[in-house]
């Protein structure tokens, strides 16, 4: 009975040495944590996408490249500034952002009564990515105007959305 209890006692203290040893040997350090907020991007349209004054004998297209260059079809006269709509994202000063266009397609009204469309198709954009050098970074949209034959005269406006967000 002697020799199982000093083979117990060895056990419970070769068991607290190692807990001591363990204790010993622990260390502690504080670690950093950081956050850096972006400020808020805006996004202004500096000028619209214009397809300029028509003269419709015919149905046909109008179509403005995101670098500007106009194409005006057959059946139709095409005068005055056509341009590709430029935007201006703003925000960090070098921080990547992201460009999209939501829908590729968006309609032109004339505001009569009845009201008269035009679709404006395959909006495109100048680039999908910039860098706000300086805070800011400007990018165009293009796109392409379907005419119908005998489209009612007036001045046809819409709007297509724009996304900008960090990358």
């Amino acid at each position: 009975m002697f020799n199982k209890f000093r083979i117990g006692a060895a056990g419970v203290a070769l068991v607290a040495a190692m807990g001591m040893a363990g204790s010993a040997n622990a260390a502690t350090a504080q670690a950093a944590a950081t956050a850096s907020i972006l400020d808020s991007l805006q996004l202004q349209a500096l000028t619209p996408l214009n397809f300029g004054t028509i003269s419709a004998q015919n149905a046909g297209t109008v179509a403005i490249s995101a670098a500007g260059a106009a194409t005006c079809s057959s059946g139709l006269t095409c005068t005055g500034t056509q341009a590709a709509a430029s935007l201006k994202a703003s925000g960090n000063t070098g921080a990547n952002i992201t460009i999209s266009l939501p829908s590729t397609t968006t309609s032109l009204s004339d505001g009569a009564t009845p009201q008269h469309t035009m679709n404006v198709t395959g909006l495109t954009l100048s680039s999908a990515t910039g860098t706000l050098t300086g805070g800011n970074y400007t990018f165009t949209v293009g796109g392409t105007l379907a005419v119908g034959n005998g489209q009612a005269a007036g001045t046809y406006n819409g709007n297509f959305d724009v996304v900008v967000a960090y990358q």
